[in-house]
């Protein structure tokens, strides 16, 4: 028998029809599902940033002291003041963010804790102290150098806190993670009326950029000194 081609055309433009429609609808499930997966990836990274970045400190704050109780030491004929970034003790690096073992560390950190007992000030100014940062092993590198010191007061005001930092970008291991790091006072005389005073963060740098930078910032106090007081900036 002779089938007419004529007869099937009817048919094969249904199928071709159906299939362009099915084939639609696939095309738009995929769209749909694509921009849910977007949708999310990006909420998800906003709830990130947000949680690990968090917000800037305030511009001005009042600190609490410690309640500390210590022998009086006597007025010195000289008041001796030494001012000392420790470089959250970790010694001199290529770049600021290089990886440093926790041996390493603290080998670095005993260096300038020592350097400190040496020099016998009355008053140390420090900056770059990790109180509590996973670049340096969750060490409270002020505890760490009173042991050393013995100096009886202390004073810190944090200038950098951050749940996560993504940075260095690569590798991921290296990040430094969660931080707190802080301008430090040790003194061997009372401490008061303690402050941190913020500045702007530069102008130059990128608004992201800026998100996770560091707290510059001023770290005043009131160091009782018999009758009388003087205000310190750190």
């Amino acid at each position: 028998m002779i089938h007419d081609d004529y007869t099937l055309a009817p048919v094969r433009t249904c199928l071709t029809e159906k299939g362009l429609k099915m084939n639609k609808r696939l095309g738009l499930s995929i769209l749909r599902y694509l921009a849910s997966l977007v949708l999310l990836l990006t909420l998800g990274l906003g709830i990130f940033l947000w949680w690990a970045i968090g917000g800037s400190l305030p511009k001005v704050s009042d600190l609490a002291l410690d309640e500390v109780q210590a022998p009086i030491y006597p007025l010195p004929e000289h008041l001796t003041v030494v001012s000392y970034n420790i470089g959250h003790g970790q010694g001199i690096k290529e770049q600021a963010w290089d990886y440093r073992s926790k041996e390493v560390t603290e080998n670095q950190l005993t260096l300038v804790a020592d350097a400190m007992a040496k020099m016998d000030a009355d008053i140390f100014l420090l900056q770059e102290v990790d109180l509590d940062s996973h670049r340096t092993f969750r060490m409270n590198q002020l505890e760490f150098i009173k042991k050393k010191t013995a100096h009886p007061y202390h004073a810190c005001a944090n200038v950098w806190e951050k749940n996560y930092l993504p940075f260095p970008y690569w590798p991921p291991a290296h990040h430094l993670g969660y931080v707190r790091a802080a301008n430090c006072i040790l003194s061997r005389f009372p401490l008061s009326h303690h402050q941190r005073i913020i500045f702007d963060k530069p102008e130059a740098n990128p608004f992201w950029y800026n998100w996770g930078y560091i707290d510059r910032g001023i770290e005043r106090v009131d160091v009782t000194l018999g009758q009388q007081k003087i205000a310190i900036l750190n």
